[in-house]
């Protein structure tokens, strides 16, 4: 089971490998990469259950494709809660659950 969309080469140590299922999502971070001046390779491989594009960087890069990576996800990131009359019942729920905590605490003292 692998949670992140990045792993080391199977056969070559020096690189890491960055995955991406989505066309708009690959083409966005080589955008990102050729802005930085990270050497790349891109492969599209189609075996599987899902094509993917792949991306092989060497790890002197790491750092700053991590940063690239990073940058990409927060950007097409989904919201936790995604209705915002929703969020603001949790929210409003969480803090009187919070302050009842308190009374509590301090009446019982």
């Amino acid at each position: 089971m692998q949670l992140t969309n990045y792993y080391d080469h199977p056969e070559h140590q020096l690189y890491v490998v960055f995955q991406f299922y989505e066309a708009v999502h690959a083409d966005e971070f080589e955008q990102m990469i050729i802005v930085e001046q990270i050497e790349f390779e891109r492969y599209f491989d189609q075996e599987g259950k899902r094509p993917r594009h792949l991306f092989g960087i060497h790890k002197r890069y790491n750092q700053k494709a991590m940063h690239c990576n990073n940058m990409l996800h927060a950007k097409h990131r989904m919201k936790f809660i995604p209705n915002a009359w929703l969020r603001y019942v949790v929210l409003i729920v969480t803090l009187g659950m919070l302050i009842v905590a308190l009374v509590g605490y301090f009446l019982s003292r």
